[in-house]
């Protein structure tokens, strides 16, 4: 009976005497496994042992219990085993109970291998996305994939002209093939891959000696640098091939995983590199004027601040006249004078660094250069600008052979330059331009008294969501009535900003949107989030938190209907302030205020202060949508731009959308709202009252 059962089981069973280790019985599963399984053989030598094995546990083995275990086969499969002792006849014998796990093994070291792989590919691609930069990140990631497929060798090339450059290298400690040397590829090596990876395919070389008939070049270049073993995955930027990944001499037994690992990392890191480069564009976009392509305000602060060469010269250069060429003429005509000046100080001055830092001034710093040569170059620069019909500029320099500071040779070359605009006003009386700061003390007393009798008003914009036109918001807006009517903030804000009296506006405007808001809301009106602007200089004073509770205390506004617009750009003269501004920011943030960074544009885009404050409102300037149109570069830093705001959870808001076209954009990017006359003009309280009534 018990041989007409295990006869037919799939797993082999044998019986053993313990004591002489010779077979007692074999069923047919283990006769068909083992020749050698035969009645009065030894067991061992089913094996092909010639003695009894060192693992044999006889000595551990009972009765009662099974022991359980795993051995390696000499043919390289591998078995389970159970073991006890059992009557036979008039005596004990072991009972094996082996069976075949191989198939099983292998499909757990899979699933494994598996496993792990899946687990490095979510590191990796975490790597990437949480890096702050793209070098560290590629470095991390070869590192990781290098030590799992235990290569030689995991780098990154990029495609530049007509070679594959190494641009990032991992090499393990053992390395000793001279892959190492490999830093540059000429494409015309490997044309054959190269075309494969531009379709997209991975290249994957399990045995380079294998290519030597069928494809001699590319033997010839992988045994030049004893390559036994590569995989290379393409890195693309749409359908364009930038670079590759790859991995070289790991084990035959990694082939598998090193194709399938680098084919999905290759996706991550595509897209890792396409961030990284954007970025790049962008923080250089925030660094250049986007009309004559010079260093802009940014790069002057940034410039400053680097070590420079002795002795230095600086020439400070104000346009006259461009506001006139902009009334009379056409704002055309005056951008045209701004590109012709910056053209005229590239060509003069091909070894300095030219920048243009506000509306109509210049600077050119001249590093190493000795005072007669800056001397005679200032002199050449006054010549072309005296001489020029069109317009005229005028021109101040400053010389010194090691300064301790930087910003006093700006300085002085900013004062001779401001003489020199004296005397040329001076020639020309009927054209002369009072000075701001003299023009702003006269208007003082007036502004203060227009403040005190309301002859400030305000109007309302609406702001809407670019999708179905909800309006999420409004923005207050500051107008002041003069004697000839209404005077818009370009005529007054600059005053009031250069005497540091902005306050009073400000928080007179603040004081105002609170009782506004609180007289609908007991008018049962249904109010939405208000926007009010702020000065640089109001954020820097030590009562505006105060004042600014006392009004919502007042008006028991919630402070969620209430949004603090700051200004995007702060001018170099206060960068100095910058941590007090921030502080303040960030007391107002903490509060409980919405705080909007305002005028957001990427020729000024001031990535500290967006790194540094906290905020939940990113407002575009309307420069950006103007300047979108047929231009892909700025159209991918503005899904950039969006793309970042949204993962942060930042409201983002567009400004001077005029026609469908931009308001289509902005609803494909998920702009979440906009302002402009495609949707509303602004309007006054009486008639955003009815215009709130009607979209309840």
């Amino acid at each position: 009976m018990f041989e007409a059962i295990v006869e037919t089981l799939p797993a082999q069973l044998i019986v053993i005497d313990p004591q002489t280790h010779e077979l007692l019985y074999a069923n047919a599963a283990a006769r068909k496994m083992w020749e050698e399984a035969r009645k009065g053989n030894k067991c061992y030598s089913i094996l092909g042992k010639a003695a009894p094995c060192d693992f044999c546990k006889t000595s551990r083995l009972s009765l009662d219990d099974y022991l359980q275990s795993e051995r390696d086969g000499s043919d390289g499969r591998r078995f389970t085993l159970w073991t006890k002792l059992i009557p036979w006849g008039d005596r004990t014998a072991r009972l094996e109970i082996v069976l075949d796990i191989t198939e099983h093994a292998l499909l757990q070291q899979q699933l494994e291998r598996d496993l792990r792989r899946k687990n490095l590919i979510t590191r990796t691609a975490r790597e990437l996305y949480e890096s702050e930069e793209l070098d560290a990140g590629l470095a991390s990631v070869l590192r990781m994939t290098g030590r799992y497929l235990r290569a030689e060798r995991s780098c990154v090339f990029e495609l530049r002209d007509d070679a594959l450059v190494c641009t990032h290298e991992w090499r393990s400690r053992h390395a000793t093939s001279p892959a190492s040397r490999l830093q540059n590829i000429n494409i015309d090596t490997i044309r054959q891959w190269v075309a494969r990876l531009e379709q997209r395919e991975a290249i994957h070389v399990t045995d380079s000696s294998l290519l030597q008939q069928e494809q001699p070049e590319a033997y010839d270049f992988l045994n030049r640098y004893a390559i036994r073993s590569l995989v290379l995955a393409p890195l693309t930027i749409g359908n364009r091939l930038i670079g590759l990944i790859g991995a070289d001499n790991f084990p035959v037994e990694r082939a598998n995983d090193a194709l399938a690992l680098l084919t999905t990392i290759s996706n991550f890191c595509s897209t890792a590199i396409w961030r990284g480069r954007t970025l790049a564009q962008l923080r250089q976009a925030g660094y250049y004027d986007m009309l004559t392509g010079l260093l802009n305000r940014n790069g002057f602060i940034r410039d400053i601040k680097a070590p420079h060469m002795m002795p230095l010269g600086v020439i400070y250069v104000d346009l006259n006249g461009l506001k006139q060429v902009n009334d009379e003429q056409s704002h055309s005509a005056g951008d045209a004078m701004l590109m012709d000046a910056a053209h005229t100080l590239q060509q003069t001055f091909p070894e300095g660094k030219c920048y243009r830092i506000g509306g109509d001034e210049y600077v050119v710093i001249l590093q190493g250069i000795e005072k007669r040569d800056f001397q005679h170059k200032l002199a050449h620069l006054k010549g072309i600008f005296t001489f020029r019909k069109q317009y005229s500029a005028s021109v101040g320099g400053a010389w010194h052979s090691d300064p301790e500071n930087i910003t006093d040779v700006v300085a002085a070359a900013d004062a001779e330059m401001y003489r020199e605009k004296q005397r040329h006003y001076g020639r020309k009386p009927q054209k002369l331009r009072m000075p701001l700061l003299q023009q702003a003390a006269r208007q003082q007393d007036e502004f203060q008294q227009h403040l005190e009798s309301n002859g400030i008003e305000l109007c309302w914009l609406p702001r809407h969501d670019p999708a179905d036109g909800r309006v999420v918001g409004l923005e207050a807006l500051a107008r002041m009535r003069g004697m000839k009517g209404i005077v818009m903030p370009e005529s007054f804000l600059p005053i009031l900003e250069q005497t540091r009296r902005a306050h009073l506006l400000d928080f007179a405007v603040f004081e105002r949107v609170c009782a506004q808001l609180r007289l609908w809301m007991d008018r049962d009106i249904p109010v939405v989030p208000t926007a009010v602007n702020f000065s640089r200089y109001t954020l820097l004073r030590p009562d505006l938190f105060s004042v600014l509770q006392q009004s919502c205390s007042r008006y028991s506004i919630p402070l969620h209907f209430l949004e603090i617009d700051i200004p995007a750009t702060v001018p170099q003269k206060e960068f100095d302030n910058n941590s007090i501004l921030y502080d303040a920011v960030r007391r107002l943030y903490k509060y409980g205020f919405s705080i909007a960074i305002d005028g957001f544009a990427l020729e000024n885009a001031n990535l500290a202060m967006l790194s540094q404050v906290d905020f939940n409102t990113l407002k575009l300037d309307s420069s950006i949508l103007r300047m979108v149109d047929g231009n892909t570069n700025l159209e991918d830093m503005l899904s950039l731009v969006f793309a970042l705001t949204h993962k942060s959870s930042i409201f983002i808001e567009a400004k001077g959308v005029e026609n469908e076209r931009q308001r289509a954009r902005l609803e494909s990017l998920r702009c979440n709202a906009a302002q402009g006359y495609l949707f509303s003009r602004p309007m006054t309280s009486e008639d955003c009252e009815r215009f709130l009534r009607s979209r309840t």
